[in-house]
């Protein structure tokens, strides 16, 4: 896809898909997420990203501190 971009005075960008270069993501990561954002049932999560997956690496609790992370 080519869109014109106003701070480069007009000239053409052009977009590329990045489906394929995309990390795996674990659909565990997903569901905690979910249960972090929505129900609070976690106080933080850490995640372990590399170039070819997400994974987690360690759950908050909720009655975890920010010294106990």
């Amino acid at each position: 896809m080519t869109e014109n971009h106003l701070k480069t005075g007009g000239e053409a960008l052009n977009f590329q898909d990045k489906v394929n270069e995309a990390a795996e993501i674990n659909p565990k990561v997903i569901e905690v997420f979910k249960e972090l954002k929505i129900r609070r049932k976690h106080r933080y999560i850490i995640f372990h990203i590399t170039d070819v997956d997400i994974n987690i690496e360690s759950i908050g609790e909720r009655n975890k501190t920010f010294e106990e992370m």
